[in-house]
């Protein structure tokens, strides 16, 4: 891996020779891949970790990162951000926090960029203000070595009620340098309903708050649910990816920007919904940035191309969905870089529903081409339901080559919204880890104090090296000196190592020698010149000197030297000055130009200002600086006044010797004065009461004087002679500043008085709903919420009935750990009281043993046939041995079927419901639900006709009455009818179906061929058509000649010839009479086979 350090400051006196010197150095090597630091700061319910960002914001090389709280002071939601600085250790100590005003929630959206032309990347944090109340607004903190909580630049909503803020993206759309800032609002209007709005606002040397583009959509496009920024189309320039309600776009960037969109993905034409959208980076390797979109728990892959592919055919992969993974699948997803350095980037994936609200992040590896990206790495939640994954960002955190996570968990602490956390994942692969082979150097000595080419795995003391730090203390300079004069030398004490490790440096010893010369002069002198202090029979002063030391040694004192000190002089005489009335000056001269002392530097001099005419008439000072000041202002004898004021100035060394200066006269001359007011107001009112009042006013000069309210609370007014009216409301209770500006026309004053409204009592309001289910050997965690209207009342939290052992501090945080003793049902009393009026909450505590949630495998995106069974296994397994999972469908097309027990879905589509059909299964083990959504979308079976027709033959010669006769049948399925016609004319339905038949008659067909032509169908699709050619031929008719004929034969033969003509004529009535019976038995045999067949279809009940 590469080279790291641990560097300690060793700090010594200068003039000291170091007699020995050592320390212990151990080493132990690193064990785990991920090293998981997570943040439980977070209070209140605010849904820390909400949102994510990174960068350098400070400037000193190290990423930092900025986390979002929008639920933040829970009963208005105002919202906060709170930035972690970077450095050589993870360090969960928040270093700024940004606090949102009333309703705002600040904190919903997070980027870290470099919007102006500084070194320092900025802080860009959402306000979307979802109360209907305020706009929302997108804040813009400028990075600094010390970040201001101050907003440089504010971005504003243009229509309330947009959702402004609810998404923001950067990236350098045009290319110069500069990051941009994109911010959408999916709820704008404008002139119709929903068509969401995206504002663009571009860096530069001196960015701006007003946008610099606004693109909006047509009505329902919702533009701006989600925005990502990434160049899609390898030109060079950053694109903006926009997802809407029923498509996803692209904004291309250019050097100049326009408001054309693109349209990639059609998501309606899909059947799918998008709720998020994110850039990955370019993960295959082809120069192009690819995108991620979750579609509601499978997230969809596009990937980069040229322009023109991006737009005509772009191609896209479903992610595979880890087992166990829940419907919120792709909330939140990242780029990671190189993250196994394999060559190709990779990226993360947060499941937040994961394990029944714990959450997960998926790590998957990059691909080459558009094959499927394989899952690489999973990170379990740190915390009881902390819902991982919400939010997540990825960088270099400790700058050691590998890449770490940060995961955001909104929801931990079991609370109906949570106070939130975060969990950062240290990363390294261990096979990359060396041997551990410390050196140890002391900065300016080039060879090591200790160097071992073997593993060094244990402790060894390092010593010897008190040579070397001896030639660097006579080498370097002073570095500090204190307040007794002692100088010192830091010097750096340096371990370097070349794998990853937990290394050690303890029980440091140095032991060293010195001599110091010390200036006692003040305190013999101040001996000396003390009455008191006695002296021997010759007259010598004994002085004691007392020497404290922190370490053991021995002391020698030597009085080396003895000098006189002269007092301070006056360079040249004071002059006078002059100051207007009522004024005010720190500098109206420099003592330095004045006073000089022999020995003693100008600081050290102390002055005193003498005042000897109109001493009350003002202040005359010296600063601290050495400059001669004035103060006209303050004081009740000095109002208007002018004149003049005399004095002199004292100059006083550190020995105590002076110079007194000569008398100068301070001329103050008159000004315009302008009005003043001798009348304040009360100091303290009560709510809901008015308050009028009127100011006392006065010029001196006799002015006309106006009066204007500069500053007051909301719905104050005041007239043209000066009075003030307000009714305070429950909601002004407390502090209140007022400025009233007085002018004449030559001058102005502003007179500013507090008001204090006085509360009238109110109870308090408990607004949390507490968690009602504790685990055995879980700590049970409930912050108790409430909120007093009487601003400044201070609550007081109770447990009047609870389980043995919970407590609940001075804050309302209740905690309990409960053990398998403790298993049943509690009652709960809570009380909080404002010291006057009491409110309680009840509710009863489940101590439950712990039971994890079933693990289910989404199927995805399922296909099924119209009249074929599908048959689909859910896959689940419970952690917990022995639990039985039961399986209940809770959504699904009609006639789809689950089995309780083995999950096994069964259903039979019928050719009515093609289509996508959207399935949801609960998986539960009696405890714990969990629920699986996917798509199951039917498609139509082919189908496979048998029809055949076997009268008439092919080519066949008719006559008279004939049947087209066959079978008709199709898999899957039935047939619904069979249809026949004749030269294609209008199809006739035949009777039956497997057989079938149908009456045709030749005696309306001319004599030639004709063509019989045979379908057959469902009820959906039509068979091929089956054609059979026929030739009729109609008999001759016998000529009435005949009978006549007949007749006169008949005749011919007398009687005889008679009878014959009889018989004939009556065998020819039978005859006839024979064949009407015939053809109404057949009509009464069809009429029959028809009832048959409408009697399977249903169409009619069967006659007896």
């Amino acid at each position: 891996g590469e080279e790291g350090s641990l560097e300690a400051y060793l700090k010594l006196p200068k003039n000291a020779t170091v007699l020995s010197a050592q320390v212990e150095l151990s080493c132990e090597r690193r064990r785990e891949p991920f090293i998981t630091y997570t943040y439980q700061g977070f209070t209140g319910n605010e849904r820390g970790g909400f949102s994510l960002a990174v960068g350098d914001v400070n400037g000193d090389g190290w990423t930092d990162f900025l986390v979002g709280s929008p639920d933040y002071g829970v009963v208005y939601r105002n919202g906060r951000a709170q930035l972690f600085f970077g450095g050589s250790r993870i360090d969960l100590t928040p270093d700024l926090t940004l606090l949102g005003s009333m309703g705002e929630m600040l904190g919903y959206g997070a980027l870290i960029c470099s919007f102006d032309s500084d070194r320092y990347d900025d802080l860009v944090v959402s306000a979307p203000s979802r109360t209907g109340s305020t706009y929302g607004t997108v804040k813009c903190y400028r990075g600094s070595i010390s970040p201001s909580t101050t907003p440089t630049f504010t971005f504003r909503e243009e229509e309330m009620g947009s959702g402004f803020g609810l998404s923001v993206a950067t990236g350098d759309f045009n290319s110069d340098g500069y990051d941009d800032v994109a911010v959408g609002a999916p709820d704008y209007d404008g002139n119709s309903t929903n068509r969401g709005a995206i504002y663009i606002y571009l860096g530069g040397i001196s960015p701006d708050s007003s946008p610099d583009l606004r693109v909006a959509g047509e009505a329902g496009d919702r533009y701006g649910i989600s925005l990502t920024a990434g160049d899609f189309d390898g030109d060079g320039y950053d694109d903006l990816a926009i997802l809407g309600s029923e498509e996803a776009c692209v904004l291309f960037g250019n050097t100049t920007l326009n408001s054309n969109l693109s349209v990639v993905y059609n998501l309606s034409s899909a059947g799918i919904t998008g709720y998020n959208i994110k850039c990955l980076g370019d993960i295959n390797g082809d120069g192009y940035d690819d995108v991620g979109m979750n579609t509601g728990g499978v997230v969809l892959i596009v990937w980069g191309a040229d322009r023109t592919t991006l737009l005509n055919s772009p191609s896209s992969t479903i992610l595979p969905v880890p087992r166990g993974a829940s419907s919120q699948f792709g909330t939140s997803m990242t780029p990671l870089g190189d993250f196994d350095r394999d060559g190709l980037n990779d990226f993360a994936v947060g499941d937040p529903g994961a394990g029944g609200g714990y959450g997960r992040v998926y790590v998957y590896r990059g691909v080459s081409g558009t094959a499927t990206p394989a899952l690489y790495k999973t990170l379990q939640a740190q915390l009881p339901y902390q819902a991982l994954g919400r939010s997540l960002a990825a960088a270099d955190f400790l700058r050691d080559g590998w890449v770490d996570i940060v995961a955001g968990g909104d929801m931990y602490s079991g609370a109906p919204m949570g106070n939130g956390s975060f969990t950062i994942f240290e990363h390294r692969d261990l096979s990359d880890l060396g041997d551990n082979r410390p050196e140890l150097f002391l900065g300016g000595i080039t060879d090591p104090l200790y160097s071992n080419p073997s593993v060094l795995n244990t402790t060894v003391v390092v010593s010897g090296w008190e040579d070397k730090l001896n030639t660097v203390l006579n080498q370097l300079p002073p570095m500090q000196t204190d307040s007794y004069g002692n100088s010192f030398v830091t010097l750096l004490l340096r371990l370097e190592a070349h794998s990853e490790g937990l290394y050690r440096l303890a029980n440091l010893s140095i032991i060293y020698d010195m001599e110091r010369e010390i200036d006692a002069t003040r305190r013999v002198r101040s001996v000396l010149e003390n009455p008191s202090t006695p002296s021997d029979p010759y007259g010598y002063v004994h002085i004691a000197s007392n020497v404290v030391a922190e370490s053991p040694g021995g002391v020698n004192i030597t009085v080396t030297n003895l000098t006189l000190d002269t007092r301070p002089w006056l360079i040249e005489e004071i002059p006078d000055l002059e100051l207007e009335e009522d004024g005010y000056s720190s500098t109206l001269l420099n003592l330095r130009d004045y006073f000089k002392d022999d020995r003693s530097p100008f600081e050290e001099l102390n002055f005193t200002v003498k005042t000897l005419l109109n001493a009350t008439r003002g202040r005359l000072f010296v600063t601290e600086e050495g400059y001669l000041g004035a103060d006209l202002q303050n004081g009740s004898e000095n109002d208007n006044w002018y004149g003049n004021i005399t004095a002199y100035i004292v100059c006083t060394d550190p020995g105590g010797l002076k110079v007194t200066s000569n008398i100068f006269t301070l001329h103050v001359y008159p000004v315009n004065d302008p009005p003043y007011v001798f009348r304040s107001p009360p100091a303290y009112i009560d709510e809901d009461e008015q308050f009028t009042f009127g100011y006392y006013y006065e010029d001196v000069e006799g002015d006309p004087v106006t009066v204007r309210l500069v500053e007051g609370p909301e719905n104050m007014t005041i007239d043209e002679n000066g009075t003030l009216y307000w009714t305070p409301t429950n909601w002004d209770v407390g502090p209140h500043n007022i400025t009233v500006e007085l002018s004449d026309g030559k001058g102005s004053s502003l007179h500013t008085f507090h008001i204090t409204v006085n509360n009238t009592e109110d109870a308090p309001v408990i607004i949390s709903s507490p968690p009602t289910i504790a685990y055995v050997g879980h700590t049970y965690y409930y912050n108790v919420t409430a909120y007093d209207i009487d601003l400044g009342d201070v609550l007081t939290y109770f447990l009047y009935e609870s389980p043995p052992g919970m407590k609940i501090d001075s804050q309302g945080r209740i905690t309990y750990l409960p053990t398998y003793k403790d298993v049943g049902d509690y009652e709960v009393i809570i009380g909080v009281s404002d010291g006057i009026v009491e409110v309680r909450q009840n509710y009863t505590l489940k101590v439950r043993v712990f039971n994890l949630p079933p693990e289910v495998e989404s199927p995805g995106r399922v296909t099924a046939w119209d009249l074929k069974t599908l048959r689909l296994q859910i896959n689940a397994t419970d952690p917990n041995l022995g639990d039985q999972l039961r399986f209940t469908l809770t959504e699904g097309p009609e006639g789809m079927e689950i089995d309780t027990y083995t999950g096994v879905i069964t259903w039979t589509p019928t050719p009515d419901q093609l289509g996508v059909h959207n399935v949801t299964v609960v998986v539960t083990d009696g405890q714990v639900n969990v629920t699986v959504t996917f798509q199951v979308e039917v498609e139509r079976t082919p189908r496979e006709f048998t029809l055949k027709v076997t009268e008439p033959r092919e080519g066949e010669t008719i006559s008279g009455v004939f049947y087209v006769k066959g079978s008709a049948t199709v898999t899957p399925g039935e047939v619904e009818k069979v249809e026949v016609r004749v030269d294609g004319g209008e199809w006739k339905v035949a009777n039956g179906t497997a057989p079938f038949r149908l009456r045709l008659d030749a005696k309306f067909l001319e004599a030639g061929p004709h063509l019989i032509e045979v379908r057959c169908t469902d009820g959906y699709v039509y068979s091929n058509i089956t054609a059979v050619n026929i030739t009729v031929r109609h008999p001759q008719k016998k000529s009435p000649l005949i009978y006549v004929g007949v007749v006169a034969a008949a005749a011919a033969a007398g009687a005889g010839g008679f009878l014959f003509f009889r018989r004939f004529m009556e065998k020819k009535k039978e005859e006839e009479e024979r064949r009407r019976r015939e053809e109404e038995a057949m009509r009464f045999k069809e009429e029959l086979e028809r009832d048959r067949e409408r009697i399977m279809r249903g169409e009619i009940l069967e006659r007896g």
